[in-house]
């Protein structure tokens, strides 16, 4: 198991910081989508250590352009957890 934490600052312009806790040592992947369900950018994609982590997002996309201003939804996936909350980009 694990927690996904709200995002801070939320709303947000340009970065906001994603924390999350890890019970044991996990495969992690969290991603950005937007109200469609399209992937955004992958923040995380890699092994990581149980315990606290925490990854910013700058508001840019995969191909490292901005996004446009509105509702966000990042979400976690590990071994045996699943999290997704919501998160408002202001320009």
């Amino acid at each position: 198991r694990g927690s996904l934490d709200d995002a801070y600052p939320n709303p947000f312009n340009p970065i906001t910081n994603i924390n999350y806790e890890l019970n044991r040592d996990s495969h992690v992947k969290l991603s950005v989508y937007d109200v469609l369900g399209n992937l955004v950018k992958n923040l995380v994609h890699e092994q990581k250590l149980a315990g606290n982590n925490s990854v910013n997002w700058d508001s840019t996309n995969k191909h490292g352009q901005k996004v446009s201003a509105g509702v966000y939804i990042y979400s976690i996936e590990t071994s045996g957890f699943k999290s997704s909350k919501k998160m408002l980009l202001l320009k």
